[in-house]
């Protein structure tokens, strides 16, 4: 009976023992798990978080051993959520991670315009909300499928349920007891080469004129910051020179601004301006509003550049009042300083002149100091283009105009054809009025023109930021010679006499004509005394009559001004007096082409086919 009681007692003992040793097992394994996810680590303002579309995001987690025995290798596995879809954004192999410990890791993920298409980069400013999920053991071939169960791990572990981490970022966030932007934001402070809207360019090309007769542009900035409340008004005057026989071919009026401080409080997009302008006495609201702003968190601004067409009531030089108004019944607005832009013609100029027209608003503000906001000087480059080609055989000018709002800070660079023209442009000695935060710059880029393909860069290396607004390219060109048909002087003009010549006339060029000189024989009175020109397909036609020997009497006026086309033939009828210089030829090449003989008549009835009468045909 002892013996019986004595072999049970030891069976126990080693039962106890074997489960003893059992649990101690269990107890140390590793327990793996996540904490502390954080985008953009340093990125923040207050609480809000936000990732940046089209940009490199920060995506970075803790993940911790709670176990009591060390972690194999492992993979952590992370994962984007937006309304509809997971998807995979990294998985980041680990060595291991003793019993206790915890280690940062971090991957980096780019939202894409196709899986965040809500989000707008034109006002009202929109953004999209997004789940983080971060798994520790979830192998990377499984990533983002992570079973709950950790089923599809490398490490057998305490609890295989609290391996998963997820973190919401809204869409609107708090801070400071107001709404503001958060999520998945476009950043407003990159140019808009870099955003998703493809129909916007930073700069818009209004007008390009590929040949102005003697053109040319004439500009004035007038008027200071000024903060207008709902219904309030500001008053400005721009003076304008243009030569006195140049016509104006468009005017336009642009005027800067951005959105009152504080607007943000009740708005997280802030508020658009709306002003009206009386331009010498004509009410007008904008043809073209530009804005852009940098669409995310607190302190938002949106900014904007209007273009108002004041074409009709701009006639020459001189002064034209501009009142600005803030018809907006509720919400105030900071109007800048604004631009009057008057493109002109001269007609009698014989040169022409190319002009680009370019506007529009981009804001810029490369990452520097506190202001870590994911955007290299490149993507603080608003990049623009100038479509059409140059004749750079004969350019005689090319000056590049542009226009910054609030500029100011030292370190931006202008760059023409990617390369810089000017550093530290647009800087407050460029303001164009006193505080007016209106920064104008000329510059020569005859030196680094291209045949074609030409570009402008707003370029922005860490300041407090800018507004691209306008680019005014102006290429002028050398005067041209004025085209004639002139048979020149013959070596031996004689034998002449009066009488009546028919031909025809075959230009090399487009020749406007409007008078006719005859070549005399020396010592005498030659002259022409009636002219016909013209086209019978084209239905072309001038002539003239001679007035008799007056102070200029070599020279007769046609009746209409007449275009002798290139390779058309004209028929031609003089009847010329005296002696005029006679083309002993049937047929000449001279400036300007090739005349004919198909009849003349003498005087005295004798008929020749081989004299051409010497004249000049001319504008």
């Amino acid at each position: 009976m002892k013996k019986w009681k004595s072999s049970v007692v030891i069976v126990a003992i080693a039962l106890l023992a074997l489960i003893a040793a059992v649990g101690s097992a269990a107890a140390q394994q590793p327990d793996l798990n996540v904490s502390g996810i954080t985008v953009n680590p340093g990125d923040t303002r207050g609480d809000i978080v936000r990732a940046y579309l089209n940009e490199s995001n920060n995506v970075t987690a803790v993940v911790s051993n709670g176990g009591d025995q060390a972690a194999g290798a492992f993979d952590v596995c992370f994962a984007v959520r937006n309304s509809t879809t997971t998807y995979k954004i990294g998985c980041v192999p680990m060595a291991g991670l003793e019993a206790g410990e915890n280690t940062t890791v971090y991957t980096y993920w780019t939202p894409t315009c196709e899986n965040f298409s809500s989000v707008m980069s034109k006002f009202p400013y929109t953004s999209e909300a997004f789940w983080i999920n971060v798994t520790a053991d979830c192998n990377c071939t499984d990533c983002p499928t992570c079973p709950d169960d950790g089923s599809n791990g490398k490490i057998t572990e305490a609890d295989e349920t609290n391996n998963t981490l997820a973190k919401y970022v809204p869409a609107i966030q708090t801070y400071s007891g107001y709404d503001v932007i958060g999520g998945v934001v476009n950043n407003g402070y990159k140019s808009k080469n870099f955003d998703c809207n493809t129909t916007e360019e930073p700069l818009t090309l209004f007008e390009y004129d590929s040949e102005i007769v003697g053109g040319g542009i004439a500009y004035n900035t007038s008027g200071k910051k000024t903060t207008l409340s709902a219904g309030a008004n500001t008053t400005r005057i721009h003076h304008v020179d243009i030569p006195s026989s140049a016509t104006v071919k468009k005017a336009r009026l642009y005027v800067y601004w951005y959105d009152k401080w504080g607007n943000y409080k009740s708005y997280p997009s802030g508020c658009l301006a709306n002003l009206s302008v009386n331009f010498s006495g004509t009410e007008f609201m904008p043809t073209v509003k530009y804005g852009n702003s940098k669409s995310f968190g607190c302190y938002q601004s949106p900014k904007g550049t209007y273009a108002y067409n004041v074409t009709s009531l701009v006639t020459g030089s001189g002064d034209y009042t501009a009142v600005v108004k803030n018809i907006d019944p509720n919400n105030g607005t900071k109007v800048l300083g604004e631009l009057l832009y008057v493109v002109y013609e001269i007609p009698d100029a014989h040169n022409k002149v190319q002009l680009w027209t370019l506007e529009g608003n981009d804001y810029l503000m490369a990452s520097h100091g506190s202001y870590q906001f994911c955007v290299s000087p490149e993507e603080a480059t608003a990049t623009v283009a100038f479509p059409g080609t140059i004749d750079l055989a004969n350019v005689t000018s090319a000056m590049l105009l542009s226009v910054v709002a609030q500029g100011r800070t030292t370190g931006m660079d202008m760059l023409f054809n990617d390369s810089i023209v000017k550093a530290d442009a647009w800087d407050l000695a460029t303001e164009a009025y006193p505080e007016s935060k209106i920064y104008v710059e000329s510059v020569d880029v005859a030196a680094y023109l291209a045949a074609s393909g030409n570009t402008m860069g707003f370029r922005d290396n860490g300041t407090d930021g800018m507004q691209a607004s306008n680019a005014f390219l102006v290429i002028t060109y050398g005067e041209e010679e004025e085209e004639i048909f002139d048979t020149h002087a013959p070596a031996n003009p004689y034998p002449s006499i009066m009488g009546r010549h028919e031909g025809e006339i075959i230009p090399l060029c487009n020749i406007n004509v409007s008078k006719l000189y005859t070549y005399p024989c020396t010592g005498t009175g030659g002259h022409t005394e009636y002219i016909k020109i013209w086209n019978e397909t084209t239905g072309d036609c001038a002539e003239a009559y001679w007035d008799g020997y007056s102070e200029d009497y070599h020279n007769i006026s046609l009746n209409r001004t007449l275009t002798l086309k290139k390779g058309v033939i004209y028929n031609y009828t003089i009847k010329t007096g005296s002696y005029p210089q006679i083309i002993h030829e049937e047929s000449k090449d001279v400036t300007g082409g090739t005349i004919t003989c198909t009849k003349f008549v003498d005087a005295n009835g004798k008929e020749h086919n081989d004299w051409i009468p010497a004249i000049r045909l001319w504008g």
